[in-house]
């Protein structure tokens, strides 16, 4: 299960509670924009591959990119996609 991802706006919110904007609320700031961008990247990959074996997709029908995240995500490895973000 993929986790939901937080709005800036509640990230905001609670940094104001937490004593404005300091050097460490920007760094975890910094980091949340880092893990979304992970996140979705992750999400869009999964939903795809999940569609693609639903569909009965043929292997011609599908992109390389997705091929080579699923035959990582089979050998337990991370793809390499994710590892660029």
């Amino acid at each position: 299960k993929i986790p939901k991802v937080w709005t800036k706006e509640s990230v905001y919110e609670r940094m104001k509670k937490s004593g404005g904007a300091n050097s460490f609320n920007l760094f975890v700031i910094a980091e949340m924009e880092c893990m979304h961008r992970l996140l979705a990247a992750v999400r869009e990959t999964l939903l795809s591959i999940k569609a693609a074996t639903e569909e009965g997709l043929c292997g011609d029908r599908v992109t390389e990119e997705l091929l080579e995240a699923a035959d990582d995500l089979y050998h337990l490895r991370i793809p390499r996609k994710w590892c660029q973000l």
